[in-house]
């Protein structure tokens, strides 16, 4: 509810909280007219009755005209009901988890876009969607694009990011970046990369002393070289040593590309 002065043909528009709920009620949705002095000086709202019913400097303007040159000491002053909207409820996480495998693009595309306005609080759901085995590959790429764009959002911090992923899911992650289809396997990579979490080096160390290896991937050493940059120099230093005693052309192979980044 706003309370309007009018001033000739010029209105002053107030905000309705410095007015007493008592003094308008009874007009609110009626239709009726409420005769106030605005007097010129005093600056307060007087009632027919001589009565004053609230100071207009303790009032918010909240749209201002400009005044009549002729400026009318009695105004008239009347309360206006207003109905807001309703507002929406967010839609629950696990509706968006859902409309990624829409068959509509533009509700998948949607969803994505409000997993990442959601914030952190999508994280843990989305990780075990991406790591479920039931998951349709829409699913599990609508995941990771999520994913992937939350981390890079300047508003989200990546450290409450990596808190509420499970040692096992992280490097399941990891792990399966060789598995996945190009156009996944983009932002599984992206998501990692940014994230710099250390623990991915740990992981990276284990897998590297797989003897049934066949190649470590272009993407894992980028995420490799990624979460190093984000080590202060003992930790590097530490890490290539335990690097150079696995002594592999895997391990080999990382130590070149650390390198020469």
């Amino acid at each position: 509810m706003r309370i309007k002065a009018v001033i000739n043909e010029n209105e002053e528009d107030y905000e309705s909280g410095c007015i007493a709920t008592s003094h308008v009620e009874g007009y609110l949705s009626s239709g009726g007219t409420l005769l106030w002095d605005l007097r010129e000086g005093s600056e307060v709202f007087v009632s027919n009755t001589d009565k004053k019913i609230a100071s207009t400097t303790s009032c918010t303007i909240a749209r201002k005209s400009t005044p009549s040159a002729n400026f009318s000491i009695i105004s008239l002053a009347y309360a206006e009901d207003r109905q807001d909207e309703p507002q929406q409820e967010p839609i629950a996480i696990n509706q968006l988890l859902e409309s990624l495998d829409s068959d509509s693009t533009f509700k998948r595309r949607v969803a994505r876009e409000q997993l990442v306005d959601a914030g952190v609080a999508i994280v843990e759901p989305v990780v075990e969607l991406v790591s479920s085995e039931s998951a349709s590959y829409r699913e599990k790429l609508g995941g990771y694009v999520a994913l992937s764009n939350l981390v890079d959002s300047k508003d989200v911090d990546k450290t409450e990011i990596a808190l509420k992923i499970e040692d096992a899911q992280l490097e399941n992650i990891y792990s399966s970046i060789n598995l996945q289809e190009s156009t996944m396997k983009i932002y599984s990579t992206n998501f990692l990369h940014n994230l710099q979490d250390v623990r991915l080096l740990s992981y990276s160390l284990e897998s590297l002393k797989e003897v049934d290896l066949d190649s470590v991937s272009r993407e894992q050493i980028n995420v490799i070289k990624s979460t190093f940059k984000a080590l202060d120099q003992n930790d590097k230093d530490e890490y290539l040593r335990k690097l150079a005693e696995i002594n592999s052309p895997q391990s080999a192979k990382v130590m070149e590309a650390i390198a020469k980044d």
